[in-house]
């Protein structure tokens, strides 16, 4: 074997270890839960791509690709958020939130832009009726 061949080696070895230790940081951490508490370190994980703020929306779900839940903004957009809490998982379900736009996200709803939910509140429902 030429001492090229080696160099190559030896380099694409050190390329692969200083790979694999860096992901070793980033495997398996999740998104905190949607706290005010945690909302500055949410922020920090995630890129600020535009802040949405006091905005109001009715939880929708969807059943294209096995289903997923989504918000409808009171003014028609749609938003996808990719850390909605379990607890926030009801269709028709109203809510206020704070969001950060996750712009260049694609996924397979292709539905909304994706957001990262800062801090979000149960609304009551616009008809009592829908409370229950």
């Amino acid at each position: 074997m030429s001492a090229l061949h080696l160099k190559v080696i030896i380099i694409f070895l050190i390329s692969v270890l200083l790979y694999c230790s860096s992901e070793r940081g980033t495997k398996n951490k999740s998104l905190p839960q949607n706290t005010d508490a945690n909302a500055k370190e949410t922020s920090r994980l995630t890129e600020d791509n535009g802040e949405i703020r006091n905005m109001t929306g009715t939880v929708v779900f969807h059943e294209i690709e096995g289903g997923f839940y989504g918000i409808e903004a009171d003014d028609g957009k749609k938003y996808n958020p990719i850390n909605l809490d379990e607890s926030f998982r009801k269709d028709g379900l109203r809510v206020k939130f704070d969001a950060n736009l996750k712009k260049g996200m694609v996924g397979i709803h292709m539905w909304g832009e994706y957001v990262v939910v800062l801090r979000i509140e149960k609304l009551p429902a616009i008809r009592p009726e829908e409370d229950k």
